[in-house]
Formats: structure tokens, C-alpha cells, sequence
């Protein structure tokens, strides 16, 4: 039907190296652990937030039993200054930024469209057929999108049919934080 297509992102690259990689996700790794200290004290926190601990299948009780601890994750920043002990992400990221004047960071939020990690792309043929050994295969990207119906009816006279459903394309909206240079550099996005 379509000659070339494939299923994937051929030719495209990861703009981080290996290292860059495993030290981003070891960031988001921190962050996430200290994200989790509000709950370590027991139900409370659920109660809070109206679970019901006590109908709770055994299962789930067991698993929050289990990862209840007496003492709250903590990062130290600089081994000589206790005082860069850390125990939220906000603190982390805070003084991550002052422990070093080089340090930079952009901290923003991205909304975009989003086809949830499904993609395109067509083979490109190349001119010469001696040089499809020399050289990679060359790929041009299809753009996608979700679409999502959104329960907005079209009224009667605005194109389409009465009652028909609008159309949008799905968005995803997310934080991205990007510290450079510093003691620390990394990389993470948060969406939601």
C-alpha cells in the first residue's frame, strides 16, 4: 500500500549520550524518592486523602507496610556541608542551584500534541544504489496525532452534521527541569 513505510522513528537519535542517560535518570530517581518522604508516615497521609486503610485489600496493606520507613530519604549535596541536606525535591533542586555559581537551570512547561510514543516514517531511497552500503538509511518523519473527541457538539448550520462530536488533537502537558554545568547536571521531564 505505502512503499517504504515503517513503524517506528527511523534515523532519529537520542540527543544525550549514554552517560547523560543513566545521570538523568538517576536525577529523576532522586527526585521521585524525595518526592515520596510526605509518605512515609503511615496511613495518616491516606486518611488525608480519604482511603480507607482498614477495607483496603491485604495485599495493599502489605506492600504500604512495606515500604513504611522510620527515617525520611535524605541528599546531601556537598559531604563537608551538613547544611546541604536535603529532604523534598524542592529543596534538592534549591540547593543543588546555589551549591554552585556556574550552575544553570530552565525550568518550564511543555504542552504539546502527542501521538504516545507511536510513530512513522518512510524509508528514503537513495540516488545511488552503490552508496545504500557506504551510508545509513535516510528517513522522512510522518507527523501524528491522537485525536480525541472532546463532547462539544457542532449546532445545526456550523458544517458537519447536527450533534457531531469536535475533533481535537490529544495534548500532553508536562514540567521539564534542565540543570547544565554545577555539581549535578541532569535532565528530567514530569508529565501528567
Amino acid at each position: 500500500l505505502l512503499p517504504g513505510l515503517e513503524i517506528g522513528y527511523g534515523g532519529l537519535y537520542s540527543v544525550h549520550t549514554a552517560r547523560q542517560e543513566c545521570r538523568n535518570r538517576l536525577f529523576a530517581v532522586i527526585l521521585n524518592r524525595l518526592a515520596c518522604n510526605p509518605l512515609r508516615v503511615k496511613p495518616k497521609v491516606l486518611y488525608d486523602y480519604g482511603f480507607d486503610y482498614d477495607n483496603m485489600p491485604e495485599a495493599t496493606k502489605k506492600l504500604l507496610q512495606d515500604i513504611q520507613y522510620t527515617e525520611p530519604f535524605l541528599v546531601q549535596i556537598d559531604e563537608k556541608d551538613p547544611s546541604s541536606l536535603c529532604s523534598s525535591p524542592k529543596e534538592f533542586v534549591q540547593k543543588l542551584i546555589q551549591s554552585d555559581p556556574k550552575t544553570k537551570f530552565r525550568l518550564q512547561l511543555q504542552t504539546q500534541s502527542t501521538s504516545f510514543g507511536i510513530g512513522l516514517c518512510v524509508r528514503i531511497p537513495h540516488d545511488d544504489e552503490k552508496e545504500l552500503e557506504d551510508k545509513p538509511p535516510r528517513y522522512a518523519q510522518i507527523p501524528l496525532g491522537c485525536a480525541m473527541k472532546c463532547e462539544i457538539a457542532r449546532p445545526d448550520g456550523f458544517g458537519g452534521g447536527v450533534g457531531d462530536h469536535v475533533v481535537t488533537l490529544l495534548c500532553h502537558s508536562g514540567l521539564s527541569l534542565h540543570v547544565t554545568d554545577g555539581v549535578f547536571p541532569g535532565y528530567v521531564q514530569y508529565y501528567e
